[in-house]
């Protein structure tokens, strides 16, 4: 991290952050300080944060700006696992809203389409129902203290 007076610059790892994340949490940030986010050596975006008039340069600053980093690549991560399942359901939603709004001409082929579709959509939510994501394979539900075994500062 370099850092003078009202600047703080620092590297961010693409292979270790998506770079969609990192532009989230740039976007995020620009409440606290003007952030520009440019081409830094291969494989780094390099970060610099900039007091705003009349503020200070906080050095917990690039703590706070990873911890948004990291929040930002959850939430991609989530969102990609879930795409197909989000598809799934705006689909459903779209079909019934078409079939129940009274169109006409609806062939048989779109009939066994639509069949199929609610199919998938019942069996994800007996997949849903039956409790698999309480068995937290990621581990997220754990305390940060059982984690690590660290205790917590209060």
């Amino acid at each position: 991290m370099k850092k003078c007076d009202k600047t703080m610059s620092f590297p961010v790892e693409t292979g270790v952050y998506p770079r969609e994340a990192v532009f989230a949490a740039a976007n995020t940030f620009v409440g606290k300080a003007f952030v520009r986010v440019s081409a830094g050596r291969k494989g780094c975006l390099s970060v610099e944060l900039r007091a705003k008039p009349a503020q200070g340069l906080d050095s917990s600053l690039e703590g706070e700006f990873y911890n948004e980093l990291l929040h930002h690549t959850l939430r991609l991560k989530v969102s990609t696992r879930h795409q197909a399942l989000r598809e799934k359901i705006v689909t459903q939603a779209l079909l019934s809203a078409q079939v129940s709004g009274g169109v006409t001409g609806v062939s048989a082929g779109d009939k066994s389409a639509d069949a199929k579709l609610e199919k998938e959509i019942e069996k994800l939510l007996k997949e849903a129902e039956s409790g698999d994501y309480k068995k937290d394979p990621l581990g997220i539900a754990v305390p940060w203290e059982k984690k690590t075994g660290c205790k917590s500062r209060k």
